[in-house]
């Protein structure tokens, strides 16, 4: 009975969570709020959804997008950081990942309204399951012909981690991407699961009205090595994972591009610092934070850069600037395929090893040399006993073999033998008149190796009879 009456339980609450997901959903479409909220400065509301904003364009058609991860909005505008920020720069839209807001709180503690002073439309996507926990916003000054909140799959609309607007001629998505943990243990959750949808996410927006994307925010991965500041020590770190990097560059692949990487192919530039190490003062950081775009915007862009200089945040803000007249449809223009993910050392030395094979052997072949040496002084044209010769013996002696048919020959001249010769040269001999003058007798070396290459035979005769 006991039992029963748990199980009865368990399907109220869950049926209760269900109910409350649903109303989030519904008002989100009513805009009420719940998985997204829309601020409306009073003087000008009139419509809860999209009021009649004056703005409906971006001036000089230039549209001045920035982003930023604050790590805590509230902790940011006690520095008074973002305040200074925002009159410093001459922004139309800006984007917050991080923001660690609740919904109930926004308008309480009269967070847009003191800090935008209704200059600004506000939309912003709490998370809904946990307090003070992930969360996104964005503020424009442009009136948006649309606004969408999330990814529509249930699964990864819980934690606030993108907003959408559509304007006249290109998606603006705020993107805080989930980390895949000190101990990794949702990376395969970021991988498997939210990578994919939120690929096909951003290539439906571009497919149902052929219109530009531009992605924004931490998307918690820095591709190559010059985007990290200790690439090796960080190998197994979430966000420079082999699986995390790689679907970084299946995004790309896609029809997408890295606009700060694509302007600046060889510029070392980070977003994000380690705070407790103090590792900002040093410049020892890591790329998290992006604008990837449609690869035909990319014609479009006058400029990307980290903004540096400001403070208050562990991460640094993104500046976007677009000329809004030579915007493109998705499909025209060049497309240009993203770099590898594999390190450049890495491919550095194997090109080294293709192009100098003669460094390979050096080594290998003095150690077989040596043990060819000492073996034959020992046991003079003796052979071994049957059945005591192991496969490692063989195949060092078949080495042994192939390194006098090579001398015998005259191909494969190793690195050991241009040493010798230019001992002979300081010597004051001349190598070549002496090879000239040489009997055509074998050398003590060639007779033992030929030695070693007749018994050898011998044993796989016998072997095969």
């Amino acid at each position: 009975h006991g039992d029963n009456s748990i199980l009865i339980i368990g399907i109220l609450m869950a049926k209760r969570k269900t109910e409350e997901m649903l109303k989030c959903a519904k008002k989100s479409k009513s805009g009420e709020g719940g998985a997204g909220y829309v601020h409306i400065p009073s003087a000008i509301a009139l419509d809860p959804r999209m009021p009649t904003w004056p703005v409906t364009s971006f001036k000089d058609g230039k549209a001045k997008i920035y982003s930023w991860n604050v790590n805590g909005l509230r902790a940011v505008m006690g520095k008074q950081e973002i305040q200074n920020f925002l009159k410093s720069e001459d922004i139309d839209v800006l984007c917050l990942n991080e923001t660690k807001i609740d919904e109930g709180k926004i308008g309480k503690d009269k967070i847009g309204a003191g800090l935008f002073q209704d200059k600004y439309l506000q939309f912003w996507n709490c998370c809904k399951g946990k307090a003070g926990y992930a969360g996104t916003a964005i503020f424009s000054k442009v009136k948006p012909l649309d606004v969408k909140f999330d990814l529509g799959i249930m699964k990864h609309d819980l934690e606030g981690r993108t907003i959408t607007l559509e304007f006249e001629n290109f998606f603006l998505v705020a993107c805080y991407v989930p980390n895949a943990g000190q101990k990794l243990d949702r990376l395969d959750y970021r991988t498997k699961e939210w990578d994919p949808d939120f690929k096909n996410y951003l290539k439906g927006l571009e497919q149902t009205k052929q219109k530009c994307v531009i992605l924004c925010g931490d998307l918690n991965v820095a591709h190559q090595e010059i985007d990290i500041c200790n690439p090796k020590g960080n190998l197994k770190s979430a966000g420079f994972t082999v699986q995390e990097r790689a679907e970084f560059t299946n995004l790309l692949s896609a029809g997408f591009a890295d606009s700060f990487r694509r302007l600046h192919p060889t510029e070392v530039k980070y977003s994000y610092w380690n705070m407790r190490s103090g590792a900002r003062a040093q410049n020892k950081g890591w790329r998290l934070d992006y604008f990837v775009v449609s690869e035909s915007l990319m014609s479009a862009i006058d400029d990307t850069d980290m903004v540096s200089h400001v403070m208050g945040s562990d991460h640094c803000p993104l500046k976007f600037i677009l000329d809004v007249g030579k915007i493109q449809k998705p499909g025209i223009g060049g497309f240009s395929p993203p770099a590898p993910i594999v390190p450049a050392k890495e491919e550095e030395k194997k090109v080294s090893a293709v192009v100098k094979p003669k460094s390979i052997p050096k080594a290998k072949k003095s150690e077989k040399e040596k043990k060819a040496e000492s073996k034959p002084k020992k046991k003079k044209e003796i052979p071994p006993a049957e059945g005591s010769d192991s496969s490692d013996d063989l195949e060092g002696e078949d080495d042994d073999d192939e390194e006098y048919e090579k001398k015998e020959e005259g191909k494969g001249k190793s690195e050991e033998d241009d040493e010798e010769d230019e001992e002979e040269e300081s010597e004051g001999g001349n190598p070549k008149k002496a090879k000239k003058s040489a009997p055509k007798k074998p050398s003590k070396k060639q007779e033992t190796l030929f030695q070693h290459f007749l018994l050898i035979v011998k044993k796989k005769k016998k072997k095969k009879k």
